[in-house]
């Protein structure tokens, strides 16, 4: 999970028409690339990955699977840029129709500073298993829009369009990685656990069929773990599998990937329980976890973008950093 080659970061395009933002290199390696993102002085070295490669980091928003963008983890990802990753922050279909959303987010506090834009408006309606499918391969709903040329169409939101265009990326297809905070944190470890021949109702049916989805590492940032499909989740004649099918600690084993699970203990949203149940669980199983808890910091919408505290940030992007460092992927 780790490079020596300079920082990256890639925004890739929602499941809706828009033009999306490619954060690269300064020096300007990437195919795909609009913005440079300056290395961090003094930034520690990275064992090197075959011919230089970077690695790979998908990076999910949270929002409830309601709500939510993914340049609410913008900021965030700029930080691991700036360390040496190439991160790439995907939209996946929302639950809620867009034309209710306003009126929770506004009913919550919600505003443009809170993370809620037109791109909030703008995700396409989707019901459980659609979250995960556009996480691990976009459908084909997502291949119809038109995108400007010379960026990414919105097939790209997934795993296994990084690993197919890992070339592109400048990334190593054997060294990708997956985070995200809350419901983003949820569905990582569905994206980490899910093994496709097991559940291919969970795999989707999008773009690049036959390349894995499979991910080497994972980060849980304040993620629900035993939470069964809600059911305005559930989409219409879901059965008791489709909602037990929502919760990541079922999918714990000796062959799930080194997770590392980051939580408030001062978290009134998502219980601190929920972090320690799975983490004890993969334990258990003999796979390999590490637990990071924060000493009174806020619930877990904190850590999207402008809303986290620079050294509630600092903390987190520290503890991901340690983690990819013992792993030395």
């Amino acid at each position: 999970m780790l490079l020596r080659a300079g920082p990256a970061v890639l925004t890739a395009c929602p499941l809706f028409p828009r033009r999306c933002d490619v954060y690269s290199p300064d020096e300007g390696t990437m195919a795909m690339s609009n913005h440079g993102v300056p290395a961090e002085e003094g930034a520690p070295g990275f064992p090197a990955l075959p011919e230089g490669k970077r690695v790979g980091v998908l990076m999910i928003h949270g929002g409830a699977w309601m709500l939510g963008e993914k340049e609410q983890l913008e900021m965030w990802a700029r930080g691991m840029a700036k360390k040496g990753y190439v991160c790439v922050l995907n939209g996946y279909r929302l639950a809620l129709p867009p034309d209710q959303r306003i009126v929770i987010a506004l009913a919550n506090g919600m505003d443009d500073a809170g993370g809620v834009s037109e791109d909030n408006w703008a995700a396409e309606f989707g019901q459980w298993p659609t979250m995960i499918h556009d996480c691990k391969a976009a459908g084909e709903h997502a291949l119809q829009a038109s995108i400007p040329t010379g960026f990414l169409t919105p097939a790209c939101v997934a795993v296994r369009w990084m690993r197919a265009s890992a070339d592109e990326l400048g990334i190593s297809a054997e060294h990708i990685a997956v985070t995200g905070n809350s419901a983003g944190g949820h569905l990582s470890l569905l994206v980490a656990g899910v093994d496709g021949e097991l559940y291919p109702e969970l795999e989707g049916e999008g773009g690049n069929p036959g390349v894995s989805s499979k991910v080497q590492a994972c980060c849980a940032v304040y993620p629900p773990t035993t939470t069964r499909a809600p059911p305005f989740v559930q989409a219409p004649g879901s059965n008791e599998r489709d909602a037990a099918s929502f919760t990541p600690f079922q999918y714990a084993s000796e062959h799930f990937p080194p997770t590392c699970f980051i939580h408030g203990n001062g978290d009134t949203l998502v219980p601190q329980a929920e972090s320690f149940k799975m983490y004890d669980e993969l334990l258990s199983r003999g796979a390999h976890a590490e637990m990071h808890v924060g000493a009174a910091t806020a619930s877990a919408g904190s850590v999207s973008g402008r809303q986290c505290p620079d050294s509630d940030r600092e903390r987190w992007l520290a503890d991901v950093r340690q983690h990819a460092a013992r792993l030395r992927l």
